[in-house]
Parts: structure tokens; sequence; C-alpha cells
């Protein structure tokens, strides 16, 4: 060991801050459990929840090995789902139940982990280009 500071890189920021959204779609289920006004500002039920945990795991697994494939993955199923439900918000519950600040929560998770899948590709061509110039 050299003691010099080790240098962060594109794997980086995809296991690190994919690990985190991904960590924040699995928490999004604790919103099942309140029942308190103020902090129940998405509404979850228990078919979201558990569609939350199981995207948040895939993506946390998919973060840690590196796959930015599978970040891009759950982002456009997630994608997927806020658009279901905006797009069946006055036909009662829809395939999705909840409203629109559950589409919210679903645009938001599906698009944070498509930002970081997609800022993690270029950054991973400039660090090989760094290394072998040639």
């Amino acid at each position: 060991m050299t003691g010099a500071p080790r240098r962060s890189g594109p794997d980086d920021l995809l296991r690190n801050r994919g690990l985190g959204v991904s960590a924040a779609t699995a928490a999004g289920a604790l919103f099942t459990l309140y029942d308190y006004t103020p902090l129940n500002f998405a509404q979850v039920d228990g078919r979201i929840a558990v569609l939350l945990l199981v995207l948040g795991v895939v993506g946390a697994a998919g973060a840690v090995l590196g796959r930015g494939v599978v970040l891009v993955g759950v982002g456009a199923v997630l994608l997927l789902l806020a658009f279901v439900r905006l797009v069946t918000y006055g036909h009662g519950d829809g395939l999705i139940g909840g409203g629109s600040s559950t589409a919210a929560l679903f645009a938001g998770l599906g698009l944070a982990h498509l930002g970081i899948a997609v800022a993690a590709r270029p950054l991973a061509a400039a660090e090989r280009d760094r290394r072998d110039p040639g």
C-alpha cells in the first residue's frame, strides 16, 4: 500500500449511488406504515410496497454487481408503472393502487435509477481512454 488516496471511478458511482437509490426505493414501502397525514404524502398500499421492495432489492443487486443494465431495467419498470398509474388515474385503483403521489414516487425513483446508470457509462469510457490512450 502506498498510502495514496484512492480515486473514485465510474464503478464507485454506479455502486454507491445505485445502492442509495435502490435503498430509497425499498424504503418507499415504509409509507404503508404511516397513517399520520403530514407524513403520508405518497399513497402506498400492500401491492405497491411489495413492488417497491422487490425493485429495490433487484436494483441493489445490480449496483453491487456493477451492472448498469439492471438499474436501467428497474428505472424503466418504475417509469412504466408511473405512466400506467397516471393513465388509469380516473378509473379507480386501475391496475396499480394509489394516486398521483404514487405516480410521482415511481417516476422520481425511476428517473434516478436511469440517471445513475446513464451517468456511469461515459465515465467508464473516459476512464478506459485515460488508462489506454492508444
